[in-house]
């Protein structure tokens, strides 16, 4: 860990604390297995 990435870098208020993507942005840039779960 780098310390760039925080939980509201995927869990967007906006958009019920989830994100829209298919994969979300992971550590340093790369994407992940699968979109961030929403949080509420």
């Amino acid at each position: 860990m780098n310390n760039t990435v925080a939980c509201a870098s995927c869990h967007n208020q906006a958009v019920g604390f989830s994100d829209t993507p298919a994969f979300s942005e992971g550590f340093e840039g790369g994407l992940t297995t699968a979109h961030s779960m929403r949080l509420v």
